[in-house]
């Protein structure tokens, strides 16, 4: 049943009523990347950091807190196994490993909130950029 606004009879007005409006709400919607158009690169980051997340805990036996020997067997930064070239890789994946739960959840928070603004300032090639200059950078500063 329609709902009135006023009850003056010389105003004409269209009254929708909700029905009419569910459905102009549901064809207004906007998809997921619709909604997410700014922070695609953002969420892309957070799902191969879960996922990584996830491989450690299944080779730790289901653990959320990840032992050091599974972190390094998959290249945690380590400097004394750092030999030759072929193992410059321990620069990069340690942007991706996290030590427990608390760790990965902070980290994403983090990126999540600042991820948007950033990818919407720089531009998705520059934000990935930055991503992995900043965290080869802090790893090289580590070594």
């Amino acid at each position: 049943m329609p709902i009135r606004v006023d009850n003056d009879p010389n105003i004409n007005r269209t009254v929708i009523d909700e029905e009419q409006l569910k459905k102009m709400m549901a064809a207004s919607k906007p998809s997921f990347f619709q909604q997410n158009r700014f922070r695609i690169v953002t969420l892309i980051l957070i799902a191969v950091n879960v996922a990584m997340f996830a491989i450690e805990a299944v080779l730790a036996g289901f653990r959320v807190s990840i032992p050091t020997t599974v972190l390094v067997d998959m290249g945690a930064m380590y400097a004394p196994l750092i030999q030759s070239p072929a193992d410059l890789y321990r620069f990069v994946t340690p942007m991706f490993l996290h030590v427990d739960l608390m760790h990965l959840a902070f980290n994403m928070v983090a990126l999540y909130s600042v991820g948007e603004v950033l990818e919407r300032v720089l531009g998705r090639g520059n934000f990935i950029l930055l991503y992995f200059i900043g965290g080869i950078t802090g790893n090289a500063i580590s070594y």
